[in-house]
């Protein structure tokens, strides 16, 4: 997995997996007592790293009970990925809504805060899976945007993304532009 982490990490995913068990010190052989393929290595490198990249973000909503503000502190904070960890990122958009159905890194948490959202009456949204994946489609287009085009979309637009999909969700646009605009905890 470390192997696989610092292919990522350098930016490239083209790289044979000879060269990985070697990177780790293991046998040839050995990779597919653990992984199906190349792919789900780093699809499972990915999940590593992004509920790394979660736990950063539980430590940043630890004061806040608003699941309305929770989602966005989590949508403003998932859009800094770009930027922070561009290979990562990239692994991650290509992997698109497989991540969706993982039980860790920042969908579950996105879907914990709307279920929160609906069960306390601040969403109007019925089905906590569609709002997850409009949420998510909108964040990897963000995200794509910004890796392949950036001045396309802002790294500060995200507040305006998490605004609109707050007003898609049912909050006020009032509350969701204060909501979205505020300055992240921390």
């Amino acid at each position: 997995m470390r192997a696989a982490r610092d292919v990522i990490e350098r930016g490239t995913m083209d790289v044979s997996i000879q060269e990985i068990t070697d990177s780790a010190g293991v046998g040839f052989g050995s990779f597919y007592n653990h992984f199906a393929d190349k792919a789900d290595l780093f699809e499972q490198a990915v999940g590593e790293i992004l509920e790394e990249y979660a736990e950063d973000l539980d430590l940043l909503q630890a004061t806040v009970s608003d699941p309305a503000e929770r989602f966005a502190i989590g949508l403003r904070f998932s859009a800094r990925l770009a930027d922070v960890a561009p290979a990562v990122t990239r692994v991650f958009v290509a992997g698109g809504m497989r991540f969706l159905l993982q039980d860790r890194g920042l969908a579950p948490r996105a879907r914990h805060d709307i279920e929160q959202g609906i069960g306390t009456g601040r969403f109007t949204v019925s089905n906590p899976n569609l709002a997850l994946g409009a949420a998510a489609g909108s964040l990897f287009t963000f995200l794509h945007l910004r890796l392949q085009d950036p001045p396309a979309v802002a790294a500060d637009e995200a507040p305006e993304l998490a605004e609109r999909l707050l007003m898609a969700f049912g909050v006020p646009a009032r509350s969701a532009h204060r909501i979205a605009h505020a300055p992240m905890p921390g």
